[in-house]
């Protein structure tokens, strides 16, 4: 994965799929919790490429939908998030 933070970039899109969520969802909700822009938010491919391996680790998961697929967090995925929020990896917006 590219960028400055690729962790940031994880912890992000794992708490946007807190919820059930298309990719569009997801970036909006993901844009809200980083405290700064992240250009990795913006390019398409690095976040298909970060929800395919998400959903390799069984930290996500594609629910059935018709038209756009949806992710939701699994229990690894809802475990791997408190990682992050223990962490610090998350923080709050400022």
């Amino acid at each position: 994965m590219t960028g400055p933070d690729p962790l940031l970039l994880e912890a992000v899109l794992l708490a946007a799929l807190e919820s059930p969520c298309g990719i569009t969802g997801a970036l909006a909700r993901a844009r809200t919790l980083t405290p700064a822009p992240l250009p990795a938010l913006d390019r398409d491919e690095t976040i298909r490429h970060a929800l395919a391996r998400y959903v390799r680790e069984n930290w996500i998961q594609v629910l059935p939908s018709p038209g756009s697929p949806r992710y939701h967090l699994t229990g690894l995925g809802e475990q791997r998030l408190l990682w992050h929020r223990q962490r610090g990896t998350l923080r709050a917006p400022t």
